[in-house]
This record gives structure tokens, C-alpha cells and sequence, in this order.
């Protein structure tokens, strides 16, 4: 039951105060200006307390702790504090707590737990909830059903492959035989090893005022470098257009023409040979 507000007299200015229990019993004026009127210099909202006496108080203060006696009476304090064994492991506990857990802490306790698991010493938090038991576990089987997703065993995707295609198939290639960033790049790959073309990939960075710029192909036989570019950004354009001022030959492939290389449309040996 929610307890009835009680009320109660300030002590300066005899105004209601209402409240409920012990804070009731603590409060004994309605407000700060009451507490700086009554005159006691305690209450930390005492205009008088903080002006005046604070300052005097931190310069008394600092006039102690500042000179070389008290240092080296705190010294030998704290070092017969920590001759005490069992202050020592106190405080050695309290600074691992602070730290961060390394890879080893967070292994042990993960083979702890699952000894204690196996042993039957410690449940899982969820172990034994049902619909009937728990009100959680009832609200989520209510949204699945509303929402037509099924979970589990009963989803008729559970353990096959998704059949959509990634955005990026960055990685290592075993076909290729090294790393590749898109799957763009690894197409024009493929397709260079069939017509027998000599390529290296991204063998060098060349550096401009404001930015750097790193070619995806270089063609040692045609001394021609091949940029694939999906999508073309303002940073990007500034980029090709500096590197082509620059005397060196670049063909770009982009949307207009990749998908054209790709089905034959277009040869790239000859696109290859016409910049030669």
C-alpha cells in the first residue's frame, strides 16, 4: 500500500512542508532562503557558508597539506596500511576489477562456467521458461506470430544457404591466388587470366596535393592500368582525371560497360590495344 502524504511545520516561516517517512523527519525548512535566514552555516545552500568561510577553510587546508611534514606523515601511513596483508589484497583486488579482461581472464571464466553448467552447479537464467511461466517468453511469440517469421527447426531455411547474393565478396581467392576487394574485380580477374593477360594488382599508389590515388590493374605487356569503379563520386572523378593528366593510360570500366565485357558485348583485348 502507497503510504498517505503527511505534513509538517517549517521552522522559520511555519509553512506546510509535505512529505512521506524518514524524509519527512530530515526536512526541517520549506526552503533554501528559509535555511540562509535561520542563520546555520551547515546547510550547503547557506549563501554565508560558501562565500565567505569556504575560502578560508581551503586556504587553512593548503596551508597544512602542501608542506613536506604532512607528506611524509601520509607516506608512513599508507606504508604501514600496506605491510598489512590483508589490505593489500583489497586494494590489489579492487585495482584488477578496474582493469579490462584480457583473451586468458575471459577464457577461464567461460571453461568455469561451462563446468559449472555440465556439473549442474549453476542454471541458465532462461532454463525451465515456457508461455505459461514467463510473461517475456509469451510477448516474443506473440510478435513472431504477428509477424510470420518462424524461428528454428521450423524455418524452411534453417540450415540451407542463403539464395541472394552478397554486396561484397572481398577476400582471398583460391582461383586468383591472392586478395581481391570486390567481386567486380574478381569478374575482370577471371577474365584476364582467360585471354592470358599479364596483370598485377594494385601495385603502386601514386600521391597528389590532397589525396592519393591506388589503380586496381597494372598490364605490364601494354603499360595500361585498369580502374573498376561501381560507383563514381565527385572524389573520385577529380582522382582519374589528375592520374590521366598525368600522361598514363587508363581504361575505365564502370556501369556503362561492365556488364557488356562481362556477357562479350565488348572485347577487352581490343579496348586493350586501341590505348596502346
Amino acid at each position: 500500500m502507497v503510504k498517505e502524504k503527511q505534513s509538517k511545520k517549517c521552522k522559520h516561516c511555519d509553512n506546510l512542508i509535505y512529505g512521506r517517512g524518514v524524509k519527512l523527519e530530515k526536512r526541517k525548512f520549506c526552503s533554501v532562503e528559509c535555511v540562509n535566514k535561520s542563520g546555520i552555516k551547515k546547510h550547503f545552500g547557506n549563501q554565508f557558508y560558501k562565500n565567505r568561510d569556504h575560502d578560508k577553510m581551503v586556504e587553512k587546508i593548503r596551508a597544512t597539506t602542501q608542506t613536506d611534514e604532512f607528506r611524509k606523515k601520509c607516506s608512513e601511513i599508507q606504508k604501514e596500511k600496506w605491510r598489512n596483508p590483508e589490505y593489500k589484497e583489497k586494494m590489489i583486488k579492487s585495482f584488477l576489477k578496474r582493469q579490462k579482461p584480457t583473451k586468458e581472464t575471459n577464457l577461464k571464466r567461460s571453461k568455469t562456467l561451462k563446468q559449472k553448467y555440465a556439473s549442474g552447479e549453476k542454471t541458465a537464467y532462461n532454463k525451465g521458461l515456457t508461455k505459461e511461466n514467463n510473461k517475456s517468453v509469451r510477448q516474443q511469440s506473440e510478435t513472431l506470430k504477428k509477424s510470420g517469421k518462424v524461428a528454428g527447426k521450423r524455418n524452411p531455411m534453417f540450415g540451407k544457404k542463403c539464395p541472394r547474393k552478397r554486396y561484397s565478396y572481398g577476400g582471398y581467392k583460391k582461383d586468383i591466388g591472392h586478395h581481391i576487394r570486390s567481386s567486380w574485380e574478381y569478374e575482370i580477374c577471371k577474365l584476364l587470366n582467360k585471354l592470358n593477360i599479364e596483370y598485377k594488382y594494385e601495385k603502386e599508389r601514386f600521391y597528389y596535393n590532397n589525396f592519393s590515388y591506388l589503380p586496381d590493374f597494372y598490364l605490364p605487356q601494354y603499360n595500361i592500368w585498369i580502374e573498376v569503379k561501381g560507383y563514381m563520386s565527385e572524389l573520385s572523378k577529380e582522382k582519374i582525371n589528375s592520374f590521366k593528366n598525368d600522361n598514363y593510360k587508363l581504361l575505365l570500366i564502370d556501369k556503362n560497360n561492365y556488364e557488356k565485357i562481362i556477357r562479350g558485348e565488348i572485347n577487352l583485348l581490343k579496348e586493350i590495344r586501341k590505348l596502346k
